[in-house]
């Protein structure tokens, strides 16, 4: 999947693309037993033109992870599943970590998909570098995007930590509303003049008294010390949502200020990086060819390709490439929480 380079010392700009091995095509009446075969028998196949290359060049590197059948099942069961691959590559070397030959093979299992360059780690990239790979990769008609994963995780990161705030602050308000209104039953003499009460009609009933004139009068007066208590619980009630409503106002101007002083900290590190380009007299362009995508215009981006390449309602979007290029850290912040 990878490249093979000679040693510097002979040819540092000799580069001897690898082709990845193609899995035999499953008909129908086939077996599992037998389409195991004959993966196993195409990767012998491949593996056997690995060696015949090796054989040529001592100076041919191939890893562990190329030998081994089960990384490239993998690989195949990706390519074959998705309607759209993303290919994600380090913003520092992007042709190092891309493999041209996945995306002719992805076109080879079905012309109509597609695949994205994910140029990750962006945030790392100057506007100029920005501009001279956005320039090469329109000019060899590659769909790319700039990205930084580490990024758009710690602006998450931040929000959680609001959220988190703003919670405890709900619970602590939830908390103080409970005790005062339980504190309001425990001392309310109304309450204790309504207790009081009950018991004497109770007393007068098993006595046998038939004064209904007297028993009306307690039941009167027992109903209105009740309502009196429902009426100082529920003014209690508004006091504390009074109370909330404050606190959760005023957690979302501590949000909105958060949120503005990291946009202000952006333009501060982009002006920085406009200021250098004028010194050094480079042409300053920023489009939105070479924007680095938030999560939000990322997800955006992919539906908007693969629903112009599929007419489903669902779609399956692989991601694909080398360790190390960031490939789990993009989707746990496209799916907002740790899936790999």
């Amino acid at each position: 999947m990878g490249n093979i380079l000679k040693n510097s010392d002979i040819n540092v700009n000799f580069v001897k693309p690898l082709p990845i091995p193609r899995r035999p095509k499953f008909l129908e009446k086939m077996s599992p037993q037998e389409f195991d075969r004959q993966e196993r028998e195409a990767f012998l196949n491949w593996r056997r033109a690995l060696a015949m290359e090796e054989d040529k060049n001592i100076n041919f590197a191939i890893t562990p992870f190329e030998k081994n059948i089960e990384i490239w099942r993998q690989l195949w069961m990706v390519v074959d599943k998705s309607d759209m691959l993303v290919q994600i590559v380090d913003g520092r070397n992007p042709l190092y970590f891309r493999c041209d030959d996945l995306e002719l093979y992805i076109k080879e299992i079905n012309p109509k998909k597609e695949t994205v360059l994910l140029i990750n780690k962006a945030d790392l990239m100057s506007i100029p570098v920005r501009k001279h790979w956005a320039d090469y990769f329109q000019e060899k008609n590659i769909n790319y995007v700039f990205f930084s994963a580490k990024k758009e995780n710690d602006i998450m990161t931040e929000n959680d930590k609001l959220n988190m705030i703003n919670l405890n602050d709900d619970e602590e308000v939830k908390k103080k509303s409970n005790f005062e209104v339980e504190d309001d039953f425990s001392d309310d003499e109304d309450l204790k003049k309504t207790n009081k009460n009950q018991f004497q009609l109770l007393d007068m009933i098993n006595d046998d008294n038939d004064d209904m004139e007297v028993i009306e009068n307690l039941m009167e007066n027992k109903i209105g010390n009740i309502q009196k208590s429902n009426d100082k619980v529920t003014e209690e009630v508004k006091k504390a949502e009074i109370v909330q409503k404050d606190v959760e106002k005023n957690n979302k101007n501590e949000m909105e200020t958060t949120e503005q002083n990291v946009e202000e900290e952006d333009d501060e590190e982009e002006n920085e990086l406009n200021k250098n380009i004028d010194v050094n007299n480079e042409e300053e362009i920023v489009t939105d060819d070479l924007e680095i995508l938030n999560r939000e215009k990322l997800i955006k981006y992919l539906k908007s390709k693969v629903s112009s390449i599929e007419t489903k309602v669902n779609y399956n979007i692989g991601f694909v490439g080398f360790p190390n290029v960031g490939k789990s850290s993009v989707i746990n912040v496209i799916m907002n929480e740790k899936k790999v």
